[in-house]
């Protein structure tokens, strides 16, 4: 009966020295598991704001598409000249003087001039 006892003893001694590793290896395991799932679920919610900033710029580009066809296409001086009159008429200003120049390569990248003033017209006393 002793004999037995320690037969039982000596196999739990040896069993769980057998088990005790390995049982730190799975909760390793499961720890690293748990990690890359908390990872995953990151990445994801990550790839939804990524994809919903995406759908914003997409539709601003739209929207720049649109405006870009409303814009001239080239130059038209003569229409802007005509459209500051027509400013400077609807808020009782009068335009003195405009002066145009063609840019030159080397003088597109300088920054323009400001632009002229216009005088507000002051009543001629009577």
């Amino acid at each position: 009966m002793i004999i037995a006892l320690l037969f039982l003893v000596a196999a739990a001694a040896i069993f769980f020295d057998a088990i005790e590793p390995e049982y730190a290896t799975v909760q390793s395991s499961r720890g690293q598991e748990e990690s890359e799932q908390a990872l995953l679920v990151n990445e994801q919610q990550l790839a939804k704001q990524v994809q919903g900033i995406v759908s914003t710029y997409q539709n601003q580009t739209a929207q720049a598409q649109e405006v870009a066809l409303a814009m001239p296409i080239g130059q038209d001086n003569a229409e802007a000249l005509a459209q500051i009159y027509g400013i400077a008429a609807n808020s009782g200003l009068t335009i003195q003087s405009v002066a145009v120049s063609a840019q030159s390569s080397a003088a597109s990248a300088t920054p323009a001039a400001p632009p002229e003033r216009a005088s507000r017209r002051m009543p001629r006393p009577s």
